[in-house]
């Protein structure tokens, strides 16, 4: 490449003959600048401040990112946790699995505390708050499944019903709920059931009511839910 070549021509010097036929394709490469480290540290931040803000707004989105990211990872961990419900006993032989969903609707999350009632063939559960050992209020959140272990000392036997309330003591509009529905799993049988709701627990939507009595839904409605 000719040295008389600029930025919009290129001079190619060669020796091809001119009944040769030749192709010839040219590109241009900029070389970075390098980054004397000798000198970089012992620089004057004062006749660079536009090097200095740019490195502080960096650092400080940096910080902010990482704030929110380990929020969101603390979040996914409470998503895939069991929690133990309160009124667990150390000699409860029986276990069950609770999957309880909150709906997509806006509003669908509450800060109300719950508490169910599950009856089966040969017993009821008894009243249990829908929580954990630590807090009784998991804040159930927009689209979000929680799991928790129920324990008992005795045999429910198939179930039947599933009795779910709250108290609406959220504040502001985190006083109601959309449960979409409750899957149970009893873990001895190895049978699923699946409590169909689909509406609200609130005292100012739908039909204003807190409690919903869901029976186990059959499989016709599993199909069409």
């Amino acid at each position: 490449v000719s040295p008389k070549s600029t930025t919009t021509k290129t001079v190619c010097l060669c020796n091809h003959l001119i009944e040769d036929r030749t192709d010839f394709a040219a590109s241009f490469f900029t070389l970075p600048n390098t980054i004397d480290f000798s000198t970089v540290f012992s620089a004057d931040l004062g006749q660079n401040p536009g090097v200095f803000a740019t490195v502080l707004a960096f650092l400080a989105l940096f910080l902010v990112g990482a704030f929110f990211a380990r929020r969101a990872d603390k979040l996914d961990a409470m998503k895939a946790a069991v929690f133990h419900l309160p009124n667990n006993k150390p000699y409860d032989r029986l276990q069950y699995l609770l999957k309880v969903y909150t709906g997509h609707h806006v509003g669908s999350g509450t800060d109300s505390k719950v508490a169910f009632l599950l009856t089966g063939s040969l017993d009821d559960s008894d009243v249990r708050a829908l929580g954990n050992e630590k807090d009784v209020r998991p804040y159930y959140e927009l689209c979000e499944c929680r799991t928790f272990l129920m324990t008992t000392s005795y045999d429910l036997g198939h179930l039947q019903t599933l009795h779910i309330w709250h108290d609406n003591s959220g504040k502001g509009t985190r006083d109601s709920w959309y449960l979409e529905k409750v899957v149970v799993h009893d873990l001895q049988r190895d049978l699923t059931y699946t409590f169909l709701c689909d509406d609200w627990l609130a005292a100012d939507r739908s039909d204003g009511l807190i409690y919903r009595t869901i029976p186990n839904a059959s499989e016709s409605e599993l199909m069409s839910f």
